[in-house]
């Protein structure tokens, strides 16, 4: 529903309404990495500290993620 005389607005905040189509994909090269925490650390919290730092100061975007169950 729109705002009376203004057209591509919410009726709530009289905001313009904006659609975004996901973007194309892009050929990118992708990184694959193994981590192993040191003793005494929670992986679950590392790894989470670790990708939002790489995101926010790196801009890198973890695609793709799981443990891995074999050891070397």
């Amino acid at each position: 529903m729109e705002v009376p005389g203004i057209a591509g607005t919410s009726p709530i905040t009289t905001m313009p309404i904006v659609t975004t189509k996901p973007a194309a994909k892009e050929r990118r090269p992708v990184f694959v990495l193994e981590l192993r925490p040191e003793p005494g650390i929670d992986p679950v919290l590392a790894l989470r500290a670790l990708l939002k730092v790489t995101l926010r100061r790196f801009g890198m975007r973890c695609i793709s993620a799981h443990e891995s169950r074999s050891e070397r």
